[in-house]
């Protein structure tokens, strides 16, 4: 199993990004799920360059407006593809590829994203949507999550097991009915 950590721990804007990087390596991460700005990572080219000499990986972007994070990691997957084929997560069985291997998603959890996105993407080789119900947003509910999973086949699923649990949900139920469509789980 692979593990990631929320670089929210290190505050919306740390002292340094390298030494936050650093930091998650050396406690044993694999890969950073990125709560910072995109304006704080530097440009995509960087930012890659940086994770690859600490020997991390970028699994997911959270920070900034979703069209920043969207041109983002739109940019850093460009930036990646140019030194390795990376899986697109079509995942089709239960194994799944190494997480250095693995394209970046963006994280989203309001409808209005999701839609926004879904009217503006052109194919299927674009960036990664993960949808993460989140209590006090538009999707809190294991009926919200499962009809937008439906109306957008590519949509990924990032779920956390307590904002589910606050929202009267079962999650490992939610995990089980969704398993193909997963990015990760908090």
């Amino acid at each position: 199993m692979n593990v990631a950590v929320q670089t929210i721990s290190w505050g919306a804007n740390p002292q340094s990004m390298e030494l936050t990087l650093r930091e998650a390596k050396e406690a044993g991460y694999k890969g950073v799920e990125v709560f910072q700005h995109p304006r704080l990572l530097g440009s995509a080219k960087d930012f890659y360059d940086l994770l690859q000499k600490i020997g991390l990986a970028l699994v997911v972007l959270t920070g900034g407006a979703v069209s920043e994070r969207i041109a983002f990691a739109s940019e850093f997957i460009h930036v990646q593809k140019q030194v390795t084929p990376v899986p697109s997560m079509g995942i089709q069985s239960t194994t799944r590829p190494a997480l250095e291997t693995v394209r970046p998603y963006v994280y989203v959890d309001e409808v209005q994203d999701i839609e926004w996105y879904a009217h503006n993407r052109k194919s299927d080789a674009e960036v990664l949507m993960a949808l993460h119900p989140h209590m006090f947003k538009s999707v809190q509910t294991g009926q919200e999550a499962r009809a937008l999973l439906k109306k957008y086949p590519w949509l990924r699923f990032l779920p956390d097991t307590a904002h589910l649990k606050i929202a009267g949900e079962n999650p490992v139920e939610l995990l089980d009915e969704h398993f193909s469509k997963l990015a990760a789980v908090h």
